[in-house]
């Protein structure tokens, strides 16, 4: 037979339980008033998080180095590279605002297919980063387009796209001066250019434009600093036909330049600009941009 039993109870201590129940006594007002607070404390303790330093968290230095310890752990390759020979930035493109990069010390060779194959790319801003850790002239880090066999966008290797991807990676000391800008300006007045190949005179970087509809020539020295640029322009003479050979066993002299026009001489900051011609409109336009020219009519 079995013996059924309130489930309420138990099987034991039937009686005892009974009288727990009717001595029970309602506790004191102000032991439930305690108890509430902490239980309000309890809670609003669980529902925050403990307060943290932001002094120590948030200030750019740190930040700043939790993302090169990132990096340095996800392209170990890249850092502590030799300086020797400056470092060489190989950059391929995979779409139209999509740029990759790669890094190598500088060397007196090119880099075989196999090399550049297995550089592990990074973002534009990631290797920007990256070069940051170098203490080594922006000149003396070379920007090296190419284009990757995994890669099926084609994109014209100019000198004007090496120093559009020079500005990307910060590489540029006065970038509101550079070459596309000044080009921009050209296109406000009304003058378009297409780069054209050509050897320099000047130390700068030479960028060499033909006006389009014309045979007048625009010349651009790009320059790391301004006061680079100042000191460059300095070797051409007031009348701009003659300029002072600055480097080499070349030293102290000085060329003769017969130009098929008048030459126009302008400094702009970190730019030095050479015109050559008589096109009222564009020494307007270069007047408006650079003011008057420091040599040259």
């Amino acid at each position: 037979m079995i013996t059924a039993c309130p489930i309420a109870f138990g099987e034991v201590g039937v009686k005892e339980r009974v009288k727990s129940m009717l001595n029970y006594k309602k506790p004191t007002f102000w032991i439930i008033i305690v108890a509430v607070v902490a239980l309000i404390v309890t809670a609003v303790c669980l529902l925050t998080n403990p307060k943290t330093n932001e002094k120590d968290t948030d200030s750019p230095a740190n930040a700043s180095i939790v993302l090169v310890d990132a990096l340095r752990e996800k392209y170990p390759q890249y850092f502590d590279l030799s300086t020797d020979k400056g470092l060489e930035v190989y950059i391929w493109q995979m779409g139209k605002d999509l740029y990759y990069c790669g890094l190598m010390s500088g060397t007196n060779r090119n880099k075989t297919s196999e090399e550049l194959w297995d550089l592990k790319g990074t973002s534009i801003n990631e290797m920007k980063i990256i070069l940051s850790t170098y203490s080594i002239p922006k000149s003396d880090v070379v920007v090296i387009p190419f284009q990757h066999p995994i890669s099926s966008y084609y994109r014209e290797i100019t000198d004007e796209y090496c120093a559009t991807l020079r500005e990307k990676l910060g590489l540029t000391n006065d970038p509101s001066t550079s070459i596309l800008e000044i080009l921009a300006a050209f296109k406000k007045c009304g003058i378009v250019c297409e780069q054209v190949p050509d050897d320099g005179f000047l130390t700068g970087t030479k960028y060499t434009y033909k006006i389009k509809g014309g045979k007048d020539i625009i010349t651009l020295y790009q320059y790391n600093t301004a006061k680079e640029a100042e000191t460059d322009s300095k070797s051409v003479s007031k009348d701009g036909f003659s300029i002072s050979l600055t480097g080499g066993n070349e030293l102290g002299k000085s060329i003769e330049i017969d130009w098929i026009s008048i030459p126009h001489w302008y400094l702009h900051k970190s730019t030095i600009i050479l015109y050559v011609g008589e096109d009222r409109s564009v020494i307007s336009a270069l007047n408006n941009i650079c003011g008057n020219a420091f040599a040259g009519e």
